[in-house]
């Protein structure tokens, strides 16, 4: 800091251009930060220097804490810059009018962060504003974060060509979603506040959760559409609404059984004897198209199931890639503006 005191200059008289005093005698100009959260000043010696026309050198160390609405909307590829409000004026109109000499910044890397630059706008009611641009570095959350989440649509994509009956397809649905559930739980900690301009990467997370979430049930639902023939083939012994039906299923299955049974050496007598009755002949007969009608039923299901899993996926992937295509909407065409001079 360098001010003009002119109280503290002297004549030709004194023989030195200029001398050193402890700082605790000299006035020493304020400076105040109007967006400041906190402020700590402390000097960097405890003596100043004062030259023969009372010009004063001082240094005066600042640690200033700084509350910007920082513009997140594009995280992690995010360029913004920081207002600090500096001001040597009070609220009745008189104080120390401040100018700046040569800015440069010092330490400009910090984790995610880059100070880019620093410069002086415009005087605005008496207060200097220095603009620090910021940048993040995005490596680390496109390696942790955006990375891993395509693959994981992807996964779930490919997962389509699993089969539907066996189950391997829900199992492994299920374990993508709570795959993802736990991926955003552990690095939800690397996502910025909100602010004005929430980042849409919050909003991809949310939209990639409600597709794994979609896809596991409509695979469950298909899967019940090949097994059962039916969406509400349910199976609950312990209601009374559904027992009668299921113990008529169970009776009807062990009749089947039985008559296969009972029919295996009448079989074999029509084979060995062909002038069997065809009282006989008839009853293994409807045996046999009753299993194959049955037979008939359970492919005509999977059929229908398939069909219904087909159209299902060229569904899901076209509303994928419909997001794909209105999130990079909103990157390149919708921006989002924040005013930092609002405070």
């Amino acid at each position: 800091m360098v001010w003009n005191d002119s109280s503290l200059s002297w004549d030709s008289t004194y023989p030195y251009e200029e001398v050193v005093l402890p700082v605790s005698d000299v006035w020493i100009p304020s400076l105040s930060v109007k967006n400041a959260l906190k402020v700590e000043t402390q000097p960097e010696s405890s003596h100043l220097l004062v030259f023969r026309n009372g010009t004063v050198y001082h240094k005066e160390l600042m640690w200033i804490t700084v509350g910007c609405d920082f513009n997140l909307y594009l995280y992690p590829f995010t360029n913004d810059w920081c207002v600090i409000a500096l001001d040597g004026w009070n609220s009745e109109g008189c104080g120390e009018k401040v100018t700046f000499g040569r800015i440069s910044l010092i330490g400009k890397t910090r984790g995610d962060w880059r100070a880019v630059d620093v410069r002086k706008d415009e005087v605005r009611n008496a207060s200097v504003f220095l603009e620090v641009s910021l940048s993040t570095r995005g490596f680390n959350v496109i390696v942790s974060l955006i990375i891993p989440t395509f693959l994981i649509m992807l996964a779930d994509i490919v997962s389509f060509i699993l089969p539907l009956v066996e189950g391997e397809r829900i199992s492994f649905k299920v374990t993508l979603v709570l795959g993802f559930v736990m991926f955003l739980l552990i690095l939800s900690d690397m996502l910025p506040g909100t602010s004005q301009c929430a980042p849409l990467i919050r909003y991809h997370f949310c939209v990639c959760l409600f597709f794994l979430v979609l896809s596991m049930i409509e695979s469950m639902v298909v899967t019940q559409l090949a097994v059962g023939g039916s969406l509400f083939s349910f199976h609950a012994s312990g209601c009374s609404i559904f027992r009668d039906t299921n113990a008529k299923s169970r009776r009807e299955s062990q009749d089947n059984k039985n008559e296969m049974q009972g029919y295996g050496p009448e079989l074999l007598r029509c084979v060995t004897e062909p002038h069997l009755d065809n009282r006989s002949l008839q009853r293994i007969v409807k045996v046999l198209e009753n299993m194959q009608e049955k037979e008939q039923d359970t492919q005509n299901s999977k059929c229908f199931a398939n069909k219904v899993d087909k159209i299902c996926f060229f569904v899901y992937l076209g509303s994928f890639i419909l997001y794909v295509v209105v999130m990079l909407y909103f990157i390149c065409d919708v921006p989002c503006e924040i005013n930092h001079f609002d405070f």
